[in-house]
């Protein structure tokens, strides 16, 4: 790639500790068909060989570079510093325990040169432990939205399906393909506290920037489950304060930027209210706190204003089945029923 072309693709991989899968990652990536892209990889204070591995590439590969963290700063870090050094027309993540296809670079960048769109949206292959792969796609249907049309699903695209329980368009940046300038939107600006999720503000802050999108049924996408990495929740001990900033941060910039022509207020208010849910869910089950413990944690989530203000009484009415006890119980402050309820989820959630 000559100094002053600036690449089509700018991808962007994070990486620390990964050196079992990284070889597969990188290599999916150089082998593919579209080869208009550079290769950024941030290796965050890796103490395994991930760091070696990534300059091997450097060196054989001048679309490679190395970005280097001597400590460990964090995936928001990471992802920054990906940004700050990317020159593409477009941003694509993958995470250095997956892989992508062969075609993925080209069918991206059919779509984009088809449409126009600022983002592409794909299915991911989920490739479990025990050799089984799943399919997954999101609730909006594939096409291309763009002008009105867009608009008109803008105040939808955060919600929480009512049939699946997961967001109309799900939260992780690996599926897509960002028109650059509306990733670095939110460069520098998500905390470095941030910790779990951190794709969440950064996915849809974009989305809700763009002016149109287009969901396709591709599957090149490979998210790899590691060995003894199992589908559970696990205790965050500061998980609601970690999701309260995020849903903050993107209020905020939506009062900055007006993201869309109609208020997404509802789907922002329910995105509070179901993961404060699921903070308390978190804090019964698998805590390991004393009782005292885990009832003055529930209390201080459902005392919150920030949980009161949007967990209005319409809000909750309109939730799926199996979330609309729960937020009663949070409304009500009813700790028995909260235990209750945290107790069916864990046996129905395994």
């Amino acid at each position: 790639m000559s100094p002053e072309k600036k690449p089509f693709f700018s991808i962007i991989v994070p990486v620390y500790n990964t050196e079992s899968f990284l070889n597969k990652c990188i290599d999916s990536i150089l082998a593919q068909t579209f080869t208009d892209f550079e290769l950024i990889l941030v290796d965050d204070g890796s103490k395994d060989n991930s760091l070696a591995i990534c300059r091997d590439f450097e060196e054989i590969d001048s679309r490679v570079s190395v970005i280097i963290h001597p400590e460990n700063k964090g995936l928001c870090k990471s992802r920054d510093d990906g940004l700050c050094k990317a020159s593409g027309d477009y941003i694509v993540w993958v995470d250095s325990d997956d892989f992508i296809d062969e075609n993925r670079l080209s069918t991206l960048y059919n779509e984009i040169q088809k449409t126009k769109c600022d983002v592409v949206i794909t299915k991911y292959i989920h490739e479990c432990e025990n050799g089984k792969q799943i399919i997954f796609s999101d609730s909006i249907p594939n096409g291309f939205y763009s002008g009105e049309k867009y608009e008109e699903i803008k105040p939808h695209i955060m919600e929480f399906n009512r049939k699946s329980g997961m967001r109309n368009i799900h939260t992780v940046l690996w599926n897509k393909a960002f028109k650059s300038e509306l990733m670095k939107i939110s460069k520098y600006k998500i905390p470095l506290s941030v910790k779990i999720g951190e794709d969440t503000p950064r996915t849809f802050i974009a989305l809700l920037m763009a002016k149109s999108i287009s969901l396709i049924s591709d599957s090149s996408y490979h998210y790899v489950q590691r060995p003894g990495q199992m589908m559970k929740v696990r205790y965050e001990n500061n998980y609601w304060e970690n999701a309260m900033s995020i849903y903050s941060l993107i209020r905020d910039m939506n009062n900055e930027y007006k993201f869309a022509n109609r208020d997404i207020s509802y789907e922002i208010n329910q995105n509070i209210c179901i993961d404060s849910l699921n903070s308390v869910i978190m804090e019964i089950n698998h805590s390991g706190k004393s009782k005292e413990q885990i009832i003055s944690r529930i209390n201080e989530i459902c005392d919150s204003s920030i949980f009161n203000m949007a967990a209005s009484k319409d809000l909750i009415k309109k939730q799926a089945f199996y979330f609309k006890p729960g937020l009663h119980a949070m409304k009500n402050s009813s700790l028995k029923t909260l235990r209750a309820y945290a107790m069916v989820w864990k046996l129905l959630m395994g």
